[in-house]
């Protein structure tokens, strides 16, 4: 009959019911082997209750992670419908402008800078210099390097 409720208890989760089950199974049958003298078979009993206990605790955690897990990916699914539809996209927006505003406030003054036009004292008027051919410049100069490193 314990054996039964252990088994019970442990289907239903019920750590306390199934480790109560065990102790009484096995301090039942180490009693009675410590009355009928038999000093063998109750240290097999008390070593195997040990272990079944054990068992079961480790079982029960077991069971207990996976059903925190479980209830973290219900609360996932649940939510993605509703909170992070509104969550999610707001936070990338969010990040792509703190990433992409000092790029585009860097760009947005050397394009108006490179535009303006100098007059050099001989009457020649030129730019003072575009992005496009300071960057062209800068990849030719990156080349050279690798290939003199190489």
């Amino acid at each position: 009959m314990a054996v039964l409720a252990a088994l019970a208890a442990l289907l239903t989760m019920f750590m306390f019911i199934a480790l109560v089950a065990l102790l009484t199974m096995f301090m039942f049958i180490a009693l009675a082997a410590l009355l009928t003298m038999f000093m063998f078979i109750a240290l097999v009993a008390l070593v195997t209750m040990s272990m079944f206990i054990a068992l079961v605790a480790l079982v029960d955690l077991v069971a207990l992670f996976a059903l925190i897990m479980m209830a973290i990916m219900a609360t996932i699914v649940l939510l993605r419908g509703s909170v992070f539809r509104v969550f999610v996209p707001s936070f990338r927006s969010w990040v792509v402008l703190m990433i992409l505003a000092p790029s585009r406030v860097r760009d947005s003054s050397r394009v108006s800078s490179g535009r303006v036009r100098v007059s050099n004292g001989g009457g020649d008027t030129g730019s003072s210099g575009s992005s496009n051919s300071s960057r062209t410049a800068a990849r030719k100069a990156t080349i050279d390097s690798f290939i003199l490193a190489s």
